[in-house]
């Protein structure tokens, strides 16, 4: 795992649309927006292993 970076992959608060993003420390930022859980799952998965690091799944947790 790559110095404690983490993808996560969730809804915004206020909106329905699917997120992916990247959180170091108490920085986050959002690197890919959709409606389709699909799409959002295969880019998190392909930037985490081009980045090395863990997908954290929000929606299943």
């Amino acid at each position: 795992m790559n110095g404690g970076s983490v993808s996560a992959i969730g809804t915004k608060e206020r909106h329905e649309k699917i997120v992916v993003r990247f959180f170091a420390g108490n920085n986050k930022f959002t690197v890919y927006k959709t409606n389709n859980y699909q799409k959002a799952l295969s880019k998190a998965n392909q930037l985490a292993q081009l980045l090395d690091v863990e997908i954290y799944d929000a929606i299943k947790n």
